[in-house]
């Protein structure tokens, strides 16, 4: 299944991750005006792909490196049947089938080459540590889960509110500056550059939500954004999370 490469591969990861030599890659795949979609996540995910890269160029066949480069996402899928598997109340065998059958799962990680299951993964499992009641190590991974994709930062207001309900707002506060503060410290020595601005947090797939609108008179209206601003609040209101 490694064998079946896509062009996110091939021409945009691999080349992307070839730029970095502990500088900052995006400064030099903005200058030769490299595809904005050549590397669209934060640089946890950067770290890790180019320590599977190094390792990748020792073999000399290209479906060996190819497979090892992405051995990230093998991980963050047994990572991630791993962590529902413990969040289960119940352990059965429809969960093993429904989730390695799962075809969206393995065309979009393992054949398209998406990134998105290793941040998935880590939010996954800073729930299950939060369930567990080690709340340091579950912001921790969040962070984590942040500096690969920001996009987990809609899970952040969800856990605020379950913290605050069932401890205290200090105990949240202090549970969201430690996410907060891993990310910033990975994304530090890339943070304020234009390029990485550009090219990861400006990016068009950063907006997703965005994607879908409609247009009723003056006012434009954003269904997904409606959505998470009604389970924000309906979150808000429970006496009990």
């Amino acid at each position: 299944m490694f064998n079946l490469n896509s062009k996110y591969v091939i021409d945009l990861f691999y080349p992307f991750l070839d730029l970095f030599n502990f500088n900052n890659p995006w400064e030099n795949a903005y200058m030769i005006k490299m595809s904005n979609e050549a590397f669209p996540y934060h640089g946890l995910m950067l770290y890790i792909f180019k320590a599977f890269q190094y390792f990748a160029c020792i073999f000399n066949n290209e479906q060996i490196r190819y497979f090892i480069f992405k051995l990230p996402l093998l991980i963050s899928d047994l990572l991630m049947f791993y962590t529902l598997n413990k969040l289960s109340k119940k352990k059965n065998s429809a969960l093993i089938i429904t989730y390695f059958a799962n075809p969206i799962i393995f065309y979009a990680t393992f054949i398209i080459g998406q990134l998105d299951l290793i941040p998935m993964s880590l939010l996954l499992l800073s729930l299950l540590q939060l369930k567990e009641r080690r709340n340091i190590l579950s912001a921790f991974i969040l962070g984590l889960a942040l500096a690969t994709k920001l996009n987990v930062l809609i899970a952040l207001p969800l856990i605020f509110l379950f913290i605050k309900q069932k401890e205290s707002v200090a105990i949240a506060i202090k549970y969201s500056l430690i996410s907060i503060a891993t990310i910033l410290i990975i994304d530090l020595p890339f943070v304020f550059s234009d390029a990485f601005f550009n090219m990861v947090i400006n990016n068009p797939k950063q907006a997703v939500i965005f994607d879908t609108k409609y247009t009723i008179g003056i006012f434009e209206i954003y269904p997904t954004i409606l959505i998470l601003i009604f389970i924000y609040f309906y979150f808000y209101g429970l006496k009990k999370v």
